[in-house]
């Protein structure tokens, strides 16, 4: 019986105490969020705005749309613009001793341009540091 406690103990010891980051999960939360907070059944307003979607600190978003129907292009930037530059340079493999989790997704939506609807897409690329208190060891 002892020997059987030693096995799973040597066996699953190293997954529980290996490091866990759980800011892939927090930036994908982050951007549906984002995603509900400015449409409204599944149409974005041609003026959205990201007031009130979430908290600044210690995250970046880039939110831009644009209409395949028309010249409507919106691009909003929130957060911490440093977590945006650092963003850019891990993705174009700058080597860090601290670096952000970056996820990039694009959403195909409708939008409501005055009225009107036309096809288009949303682009969100959310970025979360939190080095200290998402990263658990």
């Amino acid at each position: 019986m002892t020997s059987v406690v030693v096995f799973v103990v040597l066996t699953i010891g190293p997954v529980f105490s290996a490091k866990q980051d759980i800011r892939p999960l927090e930036a994908a939360i982050l951007s549906e969020k984002i995603y509900e907070c400015i449409s409204k059944s599944s149409v974005i307003n041609s003026d959205f705005n990201l007031d009130n979607c979430f908290k600044e600190e210690q995250y970046y978003v880039n939110a831009s749309l644009m209409s395949f129907d028309s010249n409507i292009h919106k691009e909003i930037i929130k957060g911490s613009i440093i977590t945006g530059v650092n963003c850019r340079l891990v993705g174009e493999g700058k080597e860090m001793e601290k670096y952000p989790f970056c996820l990039h997704q694009t959403y195909y939506v409708l939008i409501d341009n005055a009225g009107k609807t036309e096809k288009g897409k949303l682009e969100l690329q959310v970025g979360v540091e939190k080095y200290d208190s998402n990263i658990n060891y």
